[in-house]
């Protein structure tokens, strides 16, 4: 039997949930979601690292980032974005960034002192792991190669982290060597984690 008095409490309760979604703050950081206070511009986690100096502001769209980087991940790649909400005054953090800046970083991806840990994936579904600083020219290489005459798909690039330095490169470098042959379901699993989150930034 149709009753109008649960309806129109249905449609409150509906209209009430919208509206305070609507007007839901989140943090301010360029990928994060979790709602905070209205006074408040950062989630927790991130406002421990902005007070670290480990972020700063996105010059185009405002948001916070990762200081190593120039812009954000949608401004770098022109994604059109909605400003988050913002308090008219943003206290400055407790400390400076660590990290100063270099032109060598205008094009938002330059990580100073980073090594990088890789897996390129084969045709014959063979797996090379690796490790490089320079991640461009190995970038380069793996392209060149794709262009030459005669030139199979592969290889492609599986699998990327970062690592702090030479030392925890080559110490995760064998790690995951060791996992190629002891613990193949694990590398399919860091593989498929990989492309997801690539797919999901429109970067495949």
């Amino acid at each position: 039997m149709f009753c109008p008095v649960f309806l129109g409490y249905t449609l409150s309760v509906f209209w009430r949930r919208r509206k305070n979604n609507k007007n839901k703050n989140t943090c301010g950081y360029w990928d994060c979601e979790k709602g905070i206070p209205e006074d408040e511009f950062l989630c927790p986690d991130h406002f421990a690292k902005w007070n670290e100096g480990l972020i700063d502001r996105c010059p185009r769209c405002g948001r916070f980032k990762d200081v190593m980087y120039y812009q954000c991940l949608d401004c770098y790649l022109g994604r059109k974005v909605k400003p988050k909400k913002q308090p008219a005054v943003i206290p400055e953090p407790k400390q400076r960034p660590r990290i100063e800046y270099s032109e060598l970083w205008t094009d938002g991806h330059f990580m100073p002192d980073k090594w990088f840990i890789y897996i390129f994936g084969f045709d014959d579904e063979t797996l090379y792991v690796g490790r490089t600083r320079d991640i461009y020219r190995q970038f380069a290489e793996l392209r060149d190669k794709r262009k030459s005459p005669g030139a199979e798909k592969g290889p492609r690039l599986e699998y990327l982290e970062a690592a702090a330095d030479e030392k925890a490169a080559e110490l995760r470098h064998t790690e995951i060597e060791k996992l190629v042959t002891s613990n193949p379901d694990q590398i399919k699993a860091m593989i498929t984690e990989f492309h997801s989150h690539m797919r999901q930034f429109g970067l495949e």
